[in-house]
Formats: structure tokens, C-alpha cells, sequence
């Protein structure tokens, strides 16, 4: 594997620089209150496009997944990519017991980032690590897998 180098870091910094972006910025801070930890009903709603919440949804997901599409592609170093996007692999720890189910209605669902994780063990360390972050805020709202 290539080392990381100055084109990382320049992508890494753009990437920052849109996740200040205003709208993106609310997308992420409702999504992390409306999914880490949620049970499958509450994930469901969110899916539904006529759901209030649904466009802050596919906002960060699509988001995340660009960025994790740069490191499937060569364009981005795996590391720099864990070091700069942990909230998107917190996401996806969240996402992935219900990725089955998500993926009937919408078979590419976060599949970029599963590529990533699978492909990249670091990758996959940390998202074992946030995992424990996503059972611990279930347990703490009392909310059991469905």
C-alpha cells in the first residue's frame, strides 16, 4: 500500500471543509440523535421519504459514502480516511445490523463504506471499537433490538 501523501491531505481538508457546510452540519447533528443506538422501527421510519428527517439522512449518508467511495478508488489513503471520517464510520456501526433490511428496498445502501471496512482492517477495528459506542447508547435509552 502506497504511503499517504500531500493529495491526501488536501482531500482530507476538503472534506472538512464541506462537512462545515451549514445544512450538512444539521443533517449530521439530527442524524446522530435520531439513529446511534435507535432500534429497527425507528431506523424504518427514517427511510421513509415522506419522513421529516429522511433528507438530513440521505444528505450525510451520501456525504460519507463519497468519501469512503475516494478510498475504494485510490484517491484517498485508508488512514488519512479513518483519521478525518470516524463520524461516518460511526454511522454506518450504527446502520449495519440493519443493512439486510435496508438493503431489500435499497440494495446499494452504504455500500461503499461496507467495502471500505471490509477491505481495510484498521478500517474495520475502529468500527468494531464504535460498535461498543452504538450498544452503549441503546442500553443507556433502553432501546432492544427489534
Amino acid at each position: 500500500m502506497r504511503r499517504p501523501g500531500f493529495r491526501d491531505a488536501m482531500v482530507a481538508l476538503k472534506l472538512y471543509e464541506l462537512r462545515r457546510e451549514p445544512d450538512l452540519r444539521t443533517s449530521r447533528d439530527l442524524l446522530r440523535n435520531h439513529i446511534l443506538g435507535k432500534e429497527w422501527d425507528r431506523i424504518r421510519e427514517l427511510l421513509d421519504e415522506e419522513h421529516a428527517e429522511n433528507l438530513h439522512l440521505r444528505q450525510t449518508l451520501t456525504y460519507w459514502e463519497l468519501a469512503a467511495s475516494f478510498v475504494n478508488r485510490g484517491l484517498l489513503h485508508p488512514y488519512v480516511y479513518l483519521d478525518v471520517c470516524d463520524e461516518g464510520l460511526l454511522l454506518y456501526a450504527a446502520l449495519e445490523e440493519h443493512l439486510p433490511r435496508i438493503r431489500k428496498v435499497r440494495p446499494r445502501f452504504a455500500s461503499q463504506t461496507e467495502a471500505v471496512v471490509r477491505d481495510h482492517p484498521v478500517v474495520r477495528g475502529r468500527v468494531l471499537e464504535l460498535r461498543s459506542e452504538v450498544f452503549k447508547r441503546r442500553k443507556e435509552e433502553g432501546d432492544q433490538p427489534s
